[in-house]
């Protein structure tokens, strides 16, 4: 007790993979949730969170067990999830959306745009020696500069609206 040795590291660098697939749906559902707030929704925010504790709760008994730790961050990237979903299709319905996908494809848009980024960085860093921190900030700049690029390249709506709200800076 009290120790963290290099097994311990291993652990929770596992641990936080399996955290890490639920973050994106977790940062969407934050938004989602304010918007609940705002359509006055709180009631039906309750009940979602309450399904979602249920949830949880069930995932925990079933997994913890058997996968230890493991199985408490899949249970809990699981619920996150969750909460993603069912919020994204009350909202949709609650606001009556009529492309019900916009969300689907900025999101798949998005997803490979950076993807693309980070294996084209990945491979160029590859190329550099692998000494210190330097590499890893270069990589961090790259990879925004290069999705920038892309973004610009392809004229998505983004930099379109950028463009009209700081027309002398673009």
């Amino acid at each position: 007790r009290g120790k963290f040795l290099g097994e311990s590291t291993t652990i929770t660098y596992n641990v936080l993979k399996c955290y890490s697939i639920s973050l994106i749906f977790y940062s969407v559902y934050t938004v989602l949730n304010k918007m609940f707030y705002s359509l006055n929704l709180s009631k039906l925010l309750l009940v979602v969170t309450i399904l979602g504790i249920i949830l949880k709760m069930i995932l925990n008994f079933l997994l913890v067990g058997q996968y230890q730790q493991y199985g408490l961050a899949i249970s809990t990237s699981i619920s996150f999830i969750f909460f993603f979903c069912i919020s994204y299709l009350i909202i949709n319905l609650k606001l009556e959306v009529s492309d019900k996908t916009v969300f689907i494809k900025e999101f798949c848009f998005y997803f490979i745009n950076s993807s693309i980024c980070l294996i084209f960085l990945k491979i160029m860093m590859n190329l550099l020696p692998n000494s210190s921190l330097v590499p890893e900030l270069l990589l961090i700049a790259f990879f925004l500069i290069l999705y920038l690029f892309n973004l610009i390249l392809i004229k998505h709506k983004v930099i379109v609206i950028l463009n009209q709200l700081f027309p002398k800076y673009m």
